[in-house]
């Protein structure tokens, strides 16, 4: 599949999700994040907060328990804070922030270890 989630409304990425299978789902939430983090260093702040957005639906989407879904939803969570907060919308940048934590403190008492390891950094 050759789509980006960052190019594709909220109910479309539902749809997309629901015909991929969690390899190419993983795909596309690594590279809509990647791609929300390039809007949000050239200042494209609210594209990157909706890319960040659809990555986060997409995860939440999957159907199953995937360790790596929730592990890209709390990168995407940070992330869409961090350009929250480029911003000026602080609040909001806060509640991703939070819930990202309560997302690696899942995945960190699921696997018995308080670090959480990740092959790509945020």
């Amino acid at each position: 599949m050759s789509a980006n989630f960052g190019e594709l409304p909220h109910w479309a990425v539902v749809h997309a999700v629901m015909n991929t299978n969690g390899a190419e789902t993983i795909e596309l939430a690594e590279r809509s994040i990647y791609n929300g983090i390039r809007q949000g260093t050239r200042g494209l702040y609210e594209d990157a907060i909706n890319t960040f957005d659809r990555a986060v639906v997409a995860c939440q989407t999957f159907n199953g328990d995937s360790y790596a879904m929730r592990l890209l939803a709390a990168r995407a969570l940070g992330n869409k804070g961090a350009a929250l907060g480029d911003f000026e919308r602080n609040s909001e940048a806060m509640a991703c922030y939070d819930a990202a934590i309560a997302i690696y403190r899942q995945l960190a008492g699921q696997s018995g270890s308080s670090d959480l390891t990740v092959d790509h950094q945020t």
